[in-house]
C-alpha cells in the first residue's frame, strides 16, 4: 500500500498491529504519482508472508463489496499455500498445484486480465496437468 497522508498509515498499522499481522513502512523519495504535482515524503506499507496477508484478508473481506469474489478466491489460494509450504525447507520445493493456478487464473479473469497475465497462468495449469 502506498499513500502520502501519515494519519492513514498510523490509522492501517495500529489495525494490523491490534491483529498480529507482522508489517513494515519504507519512505519513497518522492509522493504521488507522474504529473500528480505531489512532491511530498510517500511511504509503502509492506506485508511480506503469505500469513499476514492472508490475515488481512480475513479481516477486509467483510467489508468488501467489488472485489469479495477476488478476495474470497485469494483467500483460498493463500490458505491451500500456507497448507503446503508448513514443514517445509523452501518455498520453491511446493510447486504450485492445479487448483490454486486455477484459483489464480479466476482471480485473473475477474480482475479483467489487464496485465495479460492469464495465459501465463493457464499454460501453467497445463504443464501441470501433462503426465511425465
Amino acid at each position: 500500500m502506498y499513500n502520502c497522508n501519515a494519519a492513514i498509515l498510523n490509522n492501517v498499522s495500529r489495525i494490523l498491529d491490534e491483529n498480529g499481522v507482522a508489517f513494515h513502512i519504507c519512505e519513497k523519495s518522492n509522493g504521488g504519482y507522474p504529473g500528480s504535482g505531489k512532491r511530498g515524503p510517500c511511504y509503502a506499507l509492506q506485508i511480506n508472508s503469505m500469513s499476514g496477508c492472508a490475515k488481512l484478508l480475513n479481516l477486509i473481506i467483510p467489508h468488501l463489496v467489488g472485489k469479495i469474489e477476488q478476495a474470497k478466491l485469494l483467500a483460498r489460494f493463500l490458505d491451500s499455500r500456507i497448507k503446503r509450504i508448513s514443514g517445509v525447507k523452501r518455498v520453491s520445493m511446493a510447486p504450485y498445484n492445479p487448483e490454486e493456478l486455477e484459483l489464480l487464473a479466476k482471480v485473473t479473469d475477474l480482475n479483467g486480465n489487464i496485465r495479460g497475465c492469464s495465459e501465463t497462468i493457464r499454460e501453467a495449469i497445463n504443464h501441470v496437468k501433462q503426465p511425465y
